[in-house]
């Protein structure tokens, strides 16, 4: 009680990272809404002062409360590296953040180099067209760290799907794949196909799916209804070597390679292809978007973009599955720095 009145402060300590986050900043709502992101025991901080005073704290409780009866699953995953070396070294891998550009009323991709100790950007990735400033290589900096602390991502409804462990689970059934492959061109009907193809290779059929829509706008792009090359159709569900400058002959020319003479060998080679680069691949090992895209374990080995917002662009797409499935259970691999 106060005659100034009082102030609240709420802070959430996740049982996961165990970092605290700040859910609400102080004001004079004495209660507050939140959903725990999965099982576990989190530690709920209430700071309170007056409202005149100048001091961080007038007082404080700490409250533990146990999140019971959830579908996902988490585990950390510990790396010998702070955040900050983390961002650096990721910094130093020439990072692009697509922005818009007011005084040419554009969107356009501007790389993070440094250049004879100078910070700049250029609007290609080897350096060509490189511009000095200190406010560019700092802005793509801010932006490189939203995204890879995962401190920021986890909260967020549709980022935390970033960590989402991409091998194989029994989650889903053909025929609740089915329902979602209905008017998707080519796709639809797959579901036991995605399902058989995602076993065989260890990969989970919900994003094989949300890939393969993606890549094939929804079953109906062309490498996915098929291309002729030396007299025989082939398709390409996952746009695999369908370079910028020649998707359909590149992208069908491989396919045509591999043998993938029908939808649902494409399925099964693209899931293997996935498999063995990425998802459970010997030596990097990279089961989520996230290490796709940042690989902790051995920070710009191996990445698979340059784009500071892959991961997340990626994720929106597998939520959207994930929304029209029943009863799912999900695992999740979220990384923690020293």
């Amino acid at each position: 009680n106060s005659a100034n009145g009082v102030l609240y402060q709420f802070w959430i300590k996740d049982p996961y990272t165990q970092v605290w986050q700040m859910i609400r900043d102080y004001g004079t709502g004495n209660s507050m809404n939140w959903t725990p992101i999965g099982a576990g025991k989190y530690l709920v901080g209430i700071h309170v002062k007056d409202k005149n005073s100048k001091e961080r704290l007038d007082d404080h409780k700490y409250v533990e409360y146990n999140a019971i009866g959830s579908n996902k699953n988490y585990k950390n995953s510990y790396y010998n590296i702070t955040l900050d070396e983390m961002i650096n070294r990721q910094m130093a891998n020439t990072p692009a953040y697509h922005m818009y550009i007011a005084d040419k009323n554009i969107y356009e991709w501007r790389y993070a180099i440094i250049k004879n100790g100078k910070k700049g950007y250029s609007t290609d990735i080897n350096g060509v067209n490189w511009i000095q400033s200190d406010q560019q290589y700092d802005y793509i900096k801010s932006r490189a760290r939203e995204y890879i602390d995962p401190t920021n991502q986890i909260y967020d409804s549709i980022g935390q799907y970033q960590f989402l462990q991409l091998s194989y689970n029994e989650c889903t059934t053909a025929e609740q794949l089915n329902n979602i492959l209905k008017g998707k061109g080519v796709l639809e009907g797959k579901g036991q196909a995605f399902i058989d193809a995602g076993k065989e290779s260890n990969v989970s059929p919900i994003y094989l799916i949300a890939h393969s829509l993606l890549e094939t706008g929804n079953g109906t792009s062309t490498l996915a209804k098929g291309v002729v090359v030396n007299g025989k159709t082939v398709y390409n569900l996952f746009g695999i070597n369908a370079v910028d400058s020649d998707p359909i002959g590149q992208g069908s020319k491989y396919a045509y390679e591999q043998g993938w003479f029908s939808v649902d060998l494409a399925i099964k080679g693209g899931a293997k292809w996935i498999s063995s680069r990425y998802i459970n691949n010997p030596i990097y090992k990279q089961d989520t978007l996230y290490k796709m895209r940042w690989n902790p374990d051995n920070p710009t080995v191996h990445q698979y973009a340059t784009d500071i917002r892959w991961a997340y662009n990626q994720v929106s797409n597998i939520k959207k599955v994930i929304d029209q499935l029943q009863n799912v259970v999900l695992n999740f691999d979220v990384p923690v720095f020293k």
